[in-house]
């Protein structure tokens, strides 16, 4: 499938260029360690980023009501955009309640807050974010995650369950 035939891509491309900068072993010795890397990538054997995430982030999740400070908080303790939720009652098996609303990266903060020269301490999260983001199933792989973000040019992209809203 396309998965397979992008990481095919990749490995090629990457044992081509290990050809022209290193020894034939060192290249031999590469590709040995490369090629259970490619295969974590793709296949029966891809990783999901439900593995990789192992239940999910929550510290990033912010009230789509909280003051544009209050997330940038959340972006200094966490290193890591803040997702806007808002809780519509229906707790999961997990006790989550929150669907998500929006996202506010920290690049988003500095073109629509500082650059605007308008008080952080201010406006909610939800006047500047930006609303409804794409996003992408627990359920893909790292590799489809990391496609669409290349395609799409994004630096964060919300990863939620099969009913698309639940994080």
């Amino acid at each position: 499938g396309g998965d397979d035939d992008a990481a095919k891509k990749m490995a090629d491309a990457m044992l081509a260029s290990l050809k022209t900068t290193t020894s034939k072993q060192s290249a031999q010795q590469l590709a040995k360690a490369i090629g259970p890397l490619i295969e974590s990538l793709t296949g029966k054997k891809a990783t999901t980023l439900s593995e990789l995430l192992d239940g999910g982030r929550r510290d990033c999740l912010v009230d789509a009501t909280a003051t544009v400070l209050d997330a940038a908080h959340t972006i200094a303790a966490t290193g890591r955009a803040v997702l806007a939720t808002t809780s519509n009652g229906d707790e999961d098996d997990d006790g989550s309640s929150e669907t998500l609303d929006g996202i506010l990266p920290p690049k988003d903060i500095m073109s629509r807050c500082v650059g605007k020269r308008l008080p952080i301490d201010e406006p909610s999260v939800e006047s500047v974010m930006t609303a409804s983001p794409d996003t992408i199933e627990a359920s893909a792989t790292l590799l489809e995650a990391l496609q669409q973000m290349h395609d799409e040019r994004y630096l964060h992209l919300p990863v939620v369950d099969a009913d698309g809203g639940k994080m």
